[in-house]
């Protein structure tokens, strides 16, 4: 069963300036030390292009996963779109699109998931996955509020 988990940000960095942030993975991680996601293997450039591969190893409940998302859509400096193609998920899909308004940027997240079946979906449920997803979102709120981009 397909899920969905949103994420709405109000910033005061322009779009394009939040847009290059996130397509730059060692850039966008390194304001979440703590979230447990390390990048592996990134592009060459630094910088995603459609049908690149990132590699990131999570670290969980004492377990390390790696995981590999491609990039499926790039619409400069309105939209991002990354799928997995390896890890625990039956499916994930993060669409992160750049709103520019007065104050700066809305970013709007969606992230579409699939939870784990067997063994480790008892572990990662639904809400589970949910509850997890919050946490990091907080993380990054609380590195944007750190840095004075909330509007």
């Amino acid at each position: 069963m397909t899920a969905v988990f949103r994420h709405v940000e109000e910033t005061t960095v322009s779009a394009a300036e939040l847009f290059g942030l996130f397509v730059r993975p060692a850039l966008a991680l390194a304001l979440v030390p703590s979230a447990g996601l390390e990048l592996v293997a990134g592009p060459p450039s630094g910088v995603l292009v459609v049908g690149e591969t990132v590699t990131l190893r999570t670290r969980r409940y004492g377990l390390s996963q790696q995981v590999v998302h491609r990039v499926e859509a790039i619409d400069e400096p309105r939209c991002l779109v990354v799928v997995q193609t390896r890890g625990p998920l039956k499916a994930y899909r993060l669409e992160q699109v750049f709103e520019p308004t007065d104050a700066g940027t809305r970013l709007v997240e969606e992230v579409t998931f699939d939870p784990p079946g067997g063994v480790l979906g008892q572990l990662l449920t639904e809400g589970r996955l949910r509850r997890e997803f919050a946490e990091v979102y907080a993380l990054r709120r609380a590195a944007f509020a750190e840095r004075g981009w909330l509007a």
